[in-house]
């Protein structure tokens, strides 16, 4: 496959939501809250499997969802919980819901490349790609953000009970008193 075949597929075809990308491997485009697309990436393991869970929660180095979103109610500083706050865990859980709520993915299925191949193809595409959908790639700060009337609609449709409620709120003020100084 050509790489211009390929990031040609990357910004044509519909994203879908991050639960119905397929389970094979291949090269694929993570688009934020409002379908634009910031960042480009290849994996071996499964395009499901890699954003879903990774880019999504934060494990890894596959963190994109996760550190553009950690931010004001969603905000979790893994230090703090050491300390003995533990209201980060329920502000992650929101961030978990609110990227595979919102956010969605492009994605080029190649299951019969090798691995070499594929990153091979990917490192030819991101040469083609221009920057700005490129955003959080070789990126470790991404500037994160809250997309308020988004996480108060997915708050509502979650019904989460007071005590939820508040330590998201908690994390919120945390989150305007040590970050944004």
């Amino acid at each position: 496959m050509k790489s211009s075949d390929a990031l040609s597929h990357l910004l044509s075809v519909k994203p879908v939501a991050l639960s119905e990308l397929p389970k094979v491997s291949g090269l694929y485009a993570l688009h934020n809250h409002l379908g634009a697309i910031c960042y480009l990436g290849v994996t071996h393991m499964g395009i499901h499997k890699r954003i879903f869970r990774y880019h999504v929660a934060g494990d890894n180095n596959s963190h994109k969802y996760s550190t553009a979103y950690n931010a004001g109610r969603m905000w979790y500083d893994k230090k703090l919980q050491l300390l003995g706050h533990y209201d980060g865990a329920i502000a992650k859980e929101l961030r978990r819901g609110f990227a595979r709520k919102y956010c969605c993915a492009s994605a080029l299925p190649l299951g019969s490349f090798t691995k070499s191949e594929l990153f091979q193809l990917e490192s030819e595409v991101r040469t083609l790609a221009p920057r700005e959908i490129q955003t959080w790639n070789d990126n470790r700060t991404i500037k994160a953000n809250e997309p308020e009337p988004l996480v108060d609609a997915l708050l509502i449709e979650l019904k989460w009970p007071g005590m939820k409620i508040d330590a998201v709120l908690r994390q919120s003020e945390r989150w305007n008193s040590i970050v944004q100084k």
